[in-house]
């Protein structure tokens, strides 16, 4: 088990039962005194080798890192407390599994032999209940949490990227297990502490910033909006504000009609040898894969699209390919497509419709179109797509607006 659910998951999981919360009630309030005088059962369950995991503790030197965001990154977390009790790990060992398996066996051979009975009378079987035992392990019970050493690792391992996506590349991070209480005292049962302690070091921060691609046009694009980026020079290093970079170059570029411009050409080199702490990177804009195939000019990821037609098909689901041509309707440039009867006047839609004909491809555009269409709730289903196959020049696209009507 990694992690524990919230208190609130398990309260769903319990009303989900017909009788859960009328049993619960009774026990409650008795189980909740027994489970503070049970302080020392918390381990009863835990096999003969393994250790119950009690706690994690993050030490962090120093500062410049969240520590609750390190705690966050542990895989595996001790099982959930109340009031300082764990209740749902009591509940889970509070049943003998021995008596449960006998109460178990009892109960399908009654059920079998009413079944019978109501067979025999042409009624309905009765369906399978857990017993009060099964309910309070299954339901509202919790398995102990066993230390696994593997995810204490991965834990570690985790920590240690972290602290590089933070800029501190010289960042240590070291895992101890202790069988002790944090007084020194050793614990009695078998129980186990992780001791998680971080160094992070100095952060690295940006020396130099340059920008490298082999398109002339996207170069001067990006230059025009150079002063609005993310990362500059003296900065911090932090790979999640390079994700938001990467984000806004490729949004940049979409907007500018570069339809087929997506997050993956836009890579980040940080040099870490310029000097004390400081990190030179390269914004590079091209294509992956080797050296021959990484320029943009001239490909589809370098092409600023025009939008030539915007088709808007009306018509309703169909099982099959249609041999049967559809209606057309053409408004105001568009192109709209429907079977027998319109199910939305043309003319209504027209308000909803930013992508243009004979006009540049703008991705504020596709988004907007997709919005208000969606808003007017009158379909099922919006769809919009691109095709090249059927255009005059390379740079051109057809807009393919597909909308389902609701059913009525």
């Amino acid at each position: 088990m990694v992690g524990a659910p919230g208190i609130f998951d398990r309260a769903d999981k319990i009303a989900d039962h017909p009788r859960s919360l009328r049993v619960f009630r009774h026990i409650l309030l008795g189980l909740t005194a027994a489970t503070a005088l049970w302080g020392c059962s918390s381990t009863r369950r835990v096999p003969a080798g393994e250790r119950l995991l009690v706690d994690n503790v993050v030490e962090v030197e120093g500062k410049g890192v969240s520590r609750s965001e390190l705690d966050e990154i542990i895989k595996q977390q001790p099982n959930e407390k109340i009031l300082g009790a764990r209740f749902y790990l009591s509940m889970y060992n509070w049943p003998d599994p021995d008596k449960i398996a006998e109460a178990r066996a009892r109960k399908d051979a009654a059920r079998d032999r009413k079944n019978e009975r109501r067979a025999a009378r042409g009624k309905a079987p009765k369906p399978y209940s857990r017993t009060t035992a099964e309910w309070l392990r299954e339901v509202v019970g919790e398995p102990p949490v066993l230390l696994d050493s593997s995810l204490t690792r991965r834990s570690s391992d985790q920590m240690r990227l972290y602290l590089q996506k933070e800029g501190h590349f010289n960042g240590e991070v070291t895992d101890s297990i202790s069988f002790a209480r944090p007084n020194g005292r050793p614990y009695h049962k078998p129980k186990a502490r992780v001791i998680y302690s971080v160094e992070p070091g100095r952060a690295y921060s940006y020396c130099t910033i340059s920008l490298r691609t082999d398109d002339p046009t996207i170069r001067g694009y990006l230059r025009e909006a150079w002063p609005d980026r993310l990362v500059m020079e003296g900065d911090r290093f932090d790979a999640d504000v390079l994700d938001r970079e990467r984000t806004r170059i490729t949004n940049r570029l979409r907007e500018l009609g570069y339809l087929h411009f997506t997050r993956d050409l836009v890579q980040f080199d940080a040099d870490t040898s310029a000097g004390d702490r400081e990190v030179d990177l390269v914004v590079r804009v091209e294509r992956p894969g080797p050296p021959r195939r990484k320029n943009l000019t001239g490909t589809p990821e370098g092409t600023i699209y025009q939008v030539a037609d915007v088709e808007v098909d009306l018509r309703p689901r169909q099982r099959g390919k249609s041999t049967i041509p559809p209606d057309t309707i053409q408004l105001e440039g568009y192109r709209f497509l429907y079977q027998d009867r319109v199910p939305v006047k043309p003319q209504a839609l027209l308000g909803s419709m930013f992508l243009r004909p004979d006009a540049r491809y703008q991705q504020s555009h596709v988004d907007r179109t997709y919005r208000r269409l969606t808003a007017l709730r009158a379909f099922d289903r919006v769809d919009i797509a691109f095709d090249s196959a059927q255009v005059r020049r390379p740079d051109q696209v057809n807009a393919k607006v597909r909308l389902i009507p609701a059913r009525t």
